[in-house]
């Protein structure tokens, strides 16, 4: 009997064992998810994390399946995997969340070693998901020789830069280069995905004709929205000779030795409601010295010595509304813009005791919001203000602030405009506020204005087509119209005042899809209007910029 009952035990438990296991086998499972509220509110897990790497270009395509472009895949080193997965925010086993889905292809697109990212729900069984991330790669080693031209001055450079070693997602840079100010040569290393508390190493070293820069970051961010700590430290020393500009042509010269070194901190609750709020606190040490060049005519007068050593602690609040709009700063790429309240606002308690030359408050503050968003219209505004008040009264103040309007009329066109303004009081010497075509003024040399005061409004046509050069760059064009003015609130510094300064112009728009990140290469002919036979006619711009 005995023996009866533990076969018909046993073969109870197998059947119920059976069962169980038939019916997990049988569990309904779909490619069709529920909405992002119902995954989130019901709990959802992440079951498995599938990683797609498409190469530079995509050969399944009939467009891209060509030899020379089998060929650049085949000499190009993908992506790794495990450089992919280091970079998400969620891991196979947690809860879905929709907020870390949307961030992670945020950090993804920004990366300069990809061209887009796109996470998806392949299959839903229960309450399981599988999820899978595809990724572009772009062609990441790049010797270049870039050539520019802006407010009359040409820039050269040489440059090989590898922003994927590896696959690994680290880059490496060597550069040799000539501007407006000096030439040199340039050494650069960066890895911001170092070990698992996702550390930043950042180290740039150069070698120029006027001093050397030498700076190291090494921090642990607060790389997402949920990030709970960061910490870390910043250096930097930089010996070079600084000139002053007037009516583009220097004016003053002088040599200045920049020292800085900052350890901070700071913690967080992570994203609660929508919202993160951010506390850090440091100390920072900021020196400038200044010195004449010997025989130099420019080298006429200096500015006078700083030293601050301050404590400090800021406050960050980041409000998560962000949006994913295409054809706006660039051309047929995903951008990514938040539309919701942004502020930070520190503040820093110089000390002679700690070894500032004098004491002081150093304060800065920024706000940036949207003032219009819809499928068609993105209105944006920032305002600012940085500074110091010290024993001897207010230093270096600047208020500023800044509208951007994005007006998408068609399906190929958009209506873009910019107006920022400056207010300066007691400026330092080797710090006015410029204007000229090296920052807006496209019709006039660099720095051609400087003040106390800036503004500068700028209104464009831009126009996106979707015809690819050589199925290598992205083509667009714009026609544009710059208007400013820089000045002295007190008129009494000796130089002149030439009132609103506007010009006009055209110009092509390329933008490599398949190497680089975010760069639009600047082709623009412009034309200033009101000239008074000083500068020429015709200004002729290259230049490579981060948006359109």
């Amino acid at each position: 009997m005995k023996a009866a009952a533990k076969l018909v035990l046993v073969l109870l438990c197998t059947g119920s064992f059976s069962a169980a296991f038939g019916a997990e086998r049988k569990e309904a499972c779909s490619t069709t998810a529920p909405s992002l509220e119902e995954l989130e509110n019901h709990r959802y897990t992440i079951e498995r994390i599938e990683i797609e790497r498409i190469p530079i270009f995509d050969t399944r395509k009939p467009e891209e399946d060509h030899w020379l472009f089998r060929g650049a895949n085949r000499l190009h080193i993908m992506t790794r995997e495990s450089t992919i997965r280091a970079r998400l925010l969620f891991r196979e086993g947690d809860a879905f969340s929709r907020s870390k889905i949307a961030e992670t292809e945020r950090l993804l697109r920004s990366e300069r070693f990809l061209r887009d990212a796109k996470i998806s729900i392949t299959k839903v069984c229960g309450h399981r998901l599988a999820l899978k991330v595809t990724t572009q790669d772009v062609w990441t080693l790049i010797p270049s020789i870039n050539f520019g031209r802006s407010g009359g001055v040409n820039t050269l450079s040489f440059n090989i830069s590898e922003n994927n070693l590896l696959g690994t997602g680290r880059s490496l840079r060597i550069a040799r280069f000539s501007n407006a100010e000096r030439t040199g040569t340039a050494f650069g290393y960066e890895d911001n995905n170092l070990s698992r508390y996702r550390a930043h190493l950042a180290v740039d070293y150069e070698n120029n004709d006027d001093g050397d820069k030498r700076e190291i970051l090494f921090e642990r961010p607060f790389y997402s929205l949920d990030t709970r700590w960061s910490a870390g430290f910043h250096s930097l020393t930089f010996d070079r000779e600084k000139p002053i500009y007037f009516r583009g042509e220097e004016a003053l010269r002088f040599r200045k030795q920049t020292r800085f070194l900052s350890l901070y901190g700071g913690r967080s609750e992570g994203l609660v409601a929508g919202e993160t709020s951010r506390f850090r606190a440091g100390l920072t040490l900021e020196e400038d010295t200044f010195d004449l060049i010997p025989g130099d005519p420019l080298s006429t007068n200096r500015p006078d010595d700083r030293k601050w050593v301050y404590p400090w602690i800021s406050y960050e609040q980041i409000e998560d509304r962000f949006i994913v709009r295409e054809n706006l700063d660039q051309i047929n790429r995903s951008e990514d813009f938040n539309v919701g309240q942004q502020f930070r606002a520190s503040l820093g308690i110089a000390s002679s005791s700690l070894g500032s030359l004098r004491d002081g408050l150093i304060v800065s503050a920024n706000y940036t919001r949207s003032l219009t968003e819809n499928p068609t219209r993105l209105w944006l505004m920032d305002a600012g203000v940085r500074g110091v008040w010290s024993e001897q009264g207010i230093e270096n103040l600047v208020y500023s602030g800044s509208t951007r309007f994005y007006w998408q009329h068609g399906s190929s066109r958009g209506f873009f405009l910019r107006l920022s303004g400056d207010v300066g009081k007691n400026l330092y010497l080797d710090s006015p506020l410029t204007l000229g075509g090296d920052n807006g003024l496209r019709g006039y040399p660099l720095k051609y204005q400087l003040g106390d005061r800036r503004w500068l409004l700028t209104i464009e046509e831009r126009f996106y087509t979707h015809w690819q050069l050589w199925q290598l760059f992205d083509v667009g064009a714009a026609v544009f119209a710059d208007a400013g003015r820089a000045w002295f609130a007190n008129g009494d510094n000796g130089t002149i005042d030439d009132g609103v300064l506007a010009d006009v112009g055209f110009g092509l728009r390329f933008s490599s899809f398949r190497a680089g990140h975010n760069k639009v290469i600047h082709v623009d002919v412009a034309f200033p209007t009101g000239s008074e036979g000083d500068i020429a006619g015709t200004q002729f711009l290259v230049k490579v910029k981060s948006s359109f």
